[in-house]
């Protein structure tokens, strides 16, 4: 697509198309010819011509690594826009949340509440919104106007979300620079499931999925520890599946070597005429 073919003429604005080259490779470098073409409507929108630097295309990357266009504009421009409409009817001061301080460090602003009033239907309304410190502090390298003037900087922010809450439909997309200043931060990587762990019953202390602190399977070494059967086989003596109470005669005493084995004994009887034998 061709430079010529975006030469989009903002409202009451003459523009060249050697303007609209300039525009695009100095404020709009790196847009797309279909970003390129919004960056002028939006222009247009707003009647402001493209080399005035009081709208600026940014693309942004959301969590998911995805680029958002956006633009960057200047309070005053906000203020004119909604003052256009014959609606605007003013703003109150930033009213400010300040921190508890302590440690030797002052209370700071926290937060900042700012009021748009604007005409509706003849009915002056409030629209309010809330910046918060945390949410806006672009960090230690870049955050030295706000640590200077923590005031403007967030009443600045308050301020453009109010005005776009009260005049969505003129300033929809219009974000100030101090509304932008902090990066996305990185998704968050969940953390992986745990593989669950079986319902398995101890066969010495009938722990279900593990052991009794005083259980001697849990004791014993790897090496000593009985593997699993296949089959569940109970004791004649003790009544225990798989294994033996410690008071069973089959159980395996420590000291004594093997463990006891069962012995079945078979009496025959013998009758003979006249007498019996065994």
């Amino acid at each position: 697509m061709s430079t010529e073919a975006l030469a989009v003429q903002p409202k009451d604005l003459a523009i060249t198309s050697e303007q609209v080259k300039i525009a695009r490779d100095t404020v709009a470098k790196g847009l797309d010819d279909n970003q390129f073409a919004v960056y002028l409507y939006n222009c247009q929108r707003q009647g402001v011509h493209p080399l005035d630097g009081l709208i600026v295309p940014v693309l942004r990357k959301d969590e998911d690594g995805t680029k958002k266009l956006t633009f960057v504009t200047t309070v005053d421009l906000l203020r004119s826009r909604a003052a256009e409409t014959d609606d605007y009817a003013g703003s109150d001061d930033p009213v400010f949340e300040y921190s508890a301080g302590g440690g030797g460090e002052p209370p700071r602003p926290i937060a900042a509440t700012v009021t748009i009033w604007k005409f509706v239907h003849g009915e002056k309304c409030a629209f309010t919104a809330t910046a918060r410190y945390d949410e806006y502090y672009p960090g230690e390298k870049q955050g030295f106007m706000w640590r200077s003037k923590p005031h403007v900087m967030l009443g600045k922010c308050a301020e453009g979300l109010a005005i776009r809450k009260a005049f969505p439909k003129q300033l929809a997309g219009l974000y100030l620079e101090e509304e932008l200043a902090k990066e996305n931060k990185p998704a968050r990587t969940s953390k992986p499931a745990e593989k669950p762990v079986g319902n398995v019953k101890c066969s010495q202390c009938n722990a279900i999925g593990g052991h009794l602190p005083s259980c001697l399977t849990k004791k014993a070494p790897v090496a000593e520890q009985a593997s699993p059967k296949e089959d569940n086989v109970m004791c004649g003596d003790c009544g225990v599946v798989n294994g033996h109470k410690a008071d069973c005669k089959y159980a395996k005493k420590e000291g004594a070597g093997e463990a006891l084995t069962e012995t079945v004994v078979v009496i025959q009887f013998h009758r003979e005429e006249g007498n019996e034998s065994r």
